[in-house]
């Protein structure tokens, strides 16, 4: 049976299913919106090659446990799983839902693996996939803003005031504005990424792409993921400044906090900023309720702070959905240990991108782990459930941005001055 099973993973690997299944979970989360039952089929595709691919490619589990490079993010993401299991085994009262979120994280770590391989069978993976995921995410855009226009246009509805009232939805998995928007980011991350290295009549394309997904994610009107998308932007064009792989690690540590801390204050600052800026409480000015949701979650955390809450918790009576908030969310949800974890994996992926040479690569990495960073400072409260779009814009460059520990020949170092790049020039 055993072998069986080999000979079936070597005849999947040698067709390079690894990238293939990536791209179509990267396709079907960007497009597809049935009920979510495409995008789960295909996650669940993907955790079972990537148990496969730990089983019997010997090179995969070689490399994961090699302890001088991907062993310390190996034994992260499995502490991760751990305490989601003592969590399951010791929370009071227990909380039999969380087996399900268990599963999330599992497709989560198996996401890396698959990556490994994808990278190793194919050594133009990654610009492919940028490719590719900047080409969904325009057909994403064009199809998002085409549904807006239609609803909009059905009673006439183009006036500034209709446009204000009505938040485009981006179609897709997360059928949500902010979530949708995140996955929209990723696609515009992975254009800023490629640009550099395309011809000149290419570079106007992506150029019109770029806007074109731009535009998409201001008609969301989600405040965290412009703030964010700003954010990475100015911290990656930063980072550019230090020469040295040292300096480059510490200014992206460093970075990276500012970018969770610059949306923190802004919500606490947000009873000054609206008196001063606003005369209404729709579109940008509607208010955001952060303050008193984490006030809330911070004194339920005081009791729990081992094992969490659980994850299947929910606030009665609909007013709170969740903790807003990914360090307050884990630790509300699993307890601290998750929170340090989370952030020790956050922390390795930083120091791999930011001492790796530059390249599309890390260009990528960086954007989205910066963006992600300043994304968790006001949603995403739990970023180990694999719902929506959290695969692009936050795993995918947290994987890609760790696996450059390795050196690799599939993604050629670029000029050091050119990322990320300036659509305008």
């Amino acid at each position: 049976m055993k072998a069986r099973f080999e000979h079936f993973y070597r005849s999947l690997a040698d067709r390079r299913a690894h990238a293939l299944l990536i791209y179509v979970t990267a396709a079907t989360i960007l497009l597809v919106s049935i009920g979510g039952i495409v995008s789960s089929t295909t996650i669940g595709l993907l955790v079972v090659l990537g148990i496969l691919t730990l089983v019997f490619d010997a090179n995969i589990r070689g490399a994961l446990l090699d302890s001088k490079k991907l062993m310390p993010l190996t034994i992260l993401m499995g502490g991760v799983l751990v305490w989601q299991c003592l969590g399951i085994a010791f929370r009071t009262p227990t909380d039999k839902q969380a087996a399900t979120v268990l599963g999330s994280a599992i497709g989560i770590a198996m996401l890396l693996p698959l990556l490994l391989a994808a990278l190793q069978r194919d050594p133009q993976f990654r610009g492919r996939l940028f490719r590719a995921l900047f080409v969904l995410g325009c057909i994403a855009a064009a199809i998002s803003l085409a549904r807006y226009a239609i609803i909009l246009g059905q009673d006439g509805r183009f006036s500034i005031k209709e446009l204000l009232g009505e938040r485009l939805v981006p179609i897709g998995r997360a059928n949500h504005q902010i979530l949708g928007a995140g996955g929209l980011a990723a696609c515009f991350f992975a254009g800023l990424a490629i640009y550099p290295k395309v011809t000149f009549r290419q570079k106007r394309l992506i150029v019109a792409g770029l806007l074109l997904i731009a535009i998409t994610v201001a008609l969301t009107q989600s405040r965290g993921p412009i703030l964010a998308i700003g954010l990475a932007l100015i911290a990656t064009s930063i980072l550019e400044l230090f020469r040295t792989p040292a300096k480059r690690v510490t200014a992206g540590l460093v970075l990276a906090a500012l970018c969770f801390a610059i949306p923190v204050v802004f919500v606490l600052a947000e009873p000054w900023l609206k008196a001063w800026a606003c005369t209404t409480h729709i579109s940008m000015c509607r208010p955001s309720n952060r303050q008193d949701v984490w006030g809330l979650v911070s004194e339920m955390i005081q009791d729990r702070l081992w094992f969490g809450i659980g994850p299947s918790f929910r606030f009665p009576g609909g007013a709170v959905s969740h903790p807003h908030n990914g360090i307050l969310g884990l630790i509300f949800y699993f307890g601290l240990p998750m929170a340090l974890l989370f952030l020790s994996i956050i922390a390795f992926a930083v120091k791999q991108a930011a001492a790796a040479p530059p390249s599309p690569s890390r260009t990528f990495a960086l954007l989205g782990i910066f963006f992600s960073m300043s994304f968790v400072a006001t949603d995403l409260s739990n970023p180990f459930a694999f719902v929506n779009t959290l695969y692009l814009y936050l795993w995918l460059p947290v994987w890609l941005g760790a696996l450059l520990v390795l050196a690799s020949h599939d993604d050629p170092p670029v000029a050091a001055s050119s990322g990320p790049p300036n659509p305008s020039a």
